[in-house]
């Protein structure tokens, strides 16, 4: 068996609902080379609901842990995360968790001409593509 380097990846949720602050955030590894070959694979031709099973599953692939919020008794509490509470998230929050996990900071989608910027903040003009 192949090792496994001990890279952990902490993707901050704070602000992307109500209530949730610093102490919301998924620990995951980011993806790795055959991993994103397997992401630039999906093509426009593949269903919506085929993209976001290939997101999810490599999100649960790579989940290593977290914390979010959830209802319980009426009453918004800070539990661990399990891998069935990621679908449950809202689209942005997952979204936020599989742009982490990439490396990739993506620009605003309605700027003009759509910029990303790499793990060392170099921009990189990245091709868009309607979903």
């Amino acid at each position: 068996m192949a090792r496994k380097p001990g890279i952990v990846k902490k993707i901050s949720l704070a602000k992307l609902a109500e209530g949730w602050g610093d102490e919301c955030y998924i620990l995951t590894t980011p993806l790795n080379y055959p991993q994103m070959v397997e992401v630039r694979k999906m093509k426009s031709d593949q269903s919506e609901e085929e993209m976001v099973n290939f997101m999810l599953k490599l999100i649960h692939d790579n989940l290593l842990g977290g914390k979010i919020k959830v209802y319980e008794d009426n009453d918004l509490k800070l539990v661990d995360v399990t891998v069935e509470d990621i679908a449950n998230l809202s689209v942005e929050m997952v979204d936020a968790i599989f742009a982490g996990m990439t490396g990739v900071k993506y620009a605003d989608p309605k700027a003009s001409v759509p910029v990303a910027e790499n793990v060392n903040s170099q921009p990189v003009l990245e091709e868009h593509t309607e979903i």
